[in-house]
């Protein structure tokens, strides 16, 4: 699975804003200097958070941005699936359209598995814990 630059962008600006005071807004210019992020890039990945309802956006003089919620309370599995959609490993791994060789497939659990596992430790991972190991 390769993570797209879109959500490779958005973690940066999630951590980014969790290493901030919890309600300072943060200029999306600096996050984009600090986090070198083309800034028309920037807006769009701060739409989709938005829309995710991860961070809050404030436009005019005094606008900018904030994590919707404490760094404690976002896992990296909301933030991936807010940029990038479902975590999809294979097409056999997907409801629609079948796969014609679901249940025969010695291979599939084997993805289901590694989905689930990969899932299960972004669910884990806090931004909180992200702010630790830095």
């Amino acid at each position: 699975m390769l993570l797209n630059k879109a959500t490779d962008y958005g973690m940066r600006v999630m951590v980014d804003l969790a290493s901030q005071p919890p309600t300072a807004k943060t200029v999306a210019g600096e996050i984009a200097e600090r986090q070198q992020i083309p800034p028309a890039f920037l807006s769009k990945v701060l739409v989709r958070l938005r829309q995710a309802n991860l961070v809050r956006t404030y436009r005019g003089a005094t606008g900018g941005a904030h994590l919707a919620r404490l760094p404690e309370k976002i896992n990296l599995l909301e933030a991936v699936e807010a940029m990038q959609g479902l975590i999809v490993l294979n097409e056999c791994n997907i409801e629609y359209p079948p796969c014609p060789l679901k249940g025969s497939c010695p291979i599939s659990p084997i993805w289901r598995e590694a989905k689930d596992n990969l899932e299960d430790l972004l669910r884990r991972t806090t931004l909180a814990d992200l702010l630790k190991t830095a």
